[in-house]
């Protein structure tokens, strides 16, 4: 799904726990462990990595793979990675689930039953009948139409159902790093926030040579790259009114929902000292 101008770099609050099998983040030394899930969006990181962008920083980073969004998120919250790449779902909680029930609302489906299934099942699933459609991200729906198993209803759908404007920026995934990793390395919070920067800008300028780094990071296959829709990048301090706007009726339909307890704020501007 294209999703123009969603993402941004944010700091997450660390506060629950949460049993996963990975080391305690503060176990790694001087290692940075950054998690993602494998869709196109994450595309920052997978340049930063791959042409040593926090190498030349003096970072030691580790992308850590994850299933869903939602599973960095808990990693964060509990320590055990210090941030995730774009991408990460900025409505912690059933984001997705809750957006495709207001999408098919919206279209006078009010019955749909809606199951949440790995990014990587979604066209399997389509392809086996088990579904008669569903919510994806982007490379997810440009794999299955390239090989024929499934076709493309609509894009843009979180702008027009959700913030009510087809050309609404929607920051529904992002970059961060924890309150943790801030307070405790703030010189290499500095660093590493400055190094995604970077190859934010290196993404931005170089469209079409950066594609060939989503191979390896999600499923789809290295012939077709060049077909995937890429996501805009909105850094931390480049949000404007309008933006800001945008992001707090998107968090406001959370609270609506009542997924949060109480209305949440948007504040993105961060400054690491």
């Amino acid at each position: 799904m294209s999703t123009s101008r969603r993402q941004f770099i944010q700091t997450s609050a660390a506060a629950l726990a949460f049993g996963a099998s990975l080391p305690s983040a503060r176990a790694q030394d001087d290692k940075i462990l950054i998690g993602y899930w494998p869709i196109a969006s994450g595309l920052p990181l997978y340049t930063a990595l791959e042409r040593g962008f926090f190498k030349e920083a003096g970072l030691n980073v580790e992308g850590v793979k994850f299933a869903s969004a939602q599973q960095v998120a808990e990693a964060m919250i509990a320590g055990r990675i210090h941030g995730s790449a774009n991408g990460t779902a900025s409505g912690p909680g059933i984001q997705n689930v809750t957006l495709a029930k207001i999408i098919l609302e919206k279209n006078g489906i009010a019955d749909a039953k809606v199951v949440e299934l790995p990014i990587g099942q979604h066209v399997p699933a389509l392809a086996a009948d088990q579904l008669d459609a569903v919510y994806t991200l982007v490379p997810t729906g440009t794999a299955g139409r390239l090989k024929g198993l499934t076709r493309v209803l609509e894009n843009g759908v979180i702008s027009k159902y959700v913030l009510g404007a087809a050309d609404a920026p929607w920051f529904g995934g992002s970059a961060s790093v924890t309150t943790t990793f801030l307070k405790e390395r703030p010189a290499d919070a500095k660093k590493y926030i400055a190094a995604y920067a970077r190859a934010v800008d290196f993404v931005r300028k170089n469209p079409t040579e950066v594609r060939k780094h989503i191979d390896g990071f999600t499923a789809i296959d290295p012939s077709l790259v060049q077909e995937v829709p890429l996501s805009g990048f909105t850094l931390y301090n480049e949000f404007t009114a309008s933006d800001l706007g945008y992001f707090q009726k998107f968090f406001d339909i959370f609270t609506e929902r009542k997924i949060f307890s109480r209305a949440v704020p948007v504040k993105p501007l961060i400054y690491v000292g």
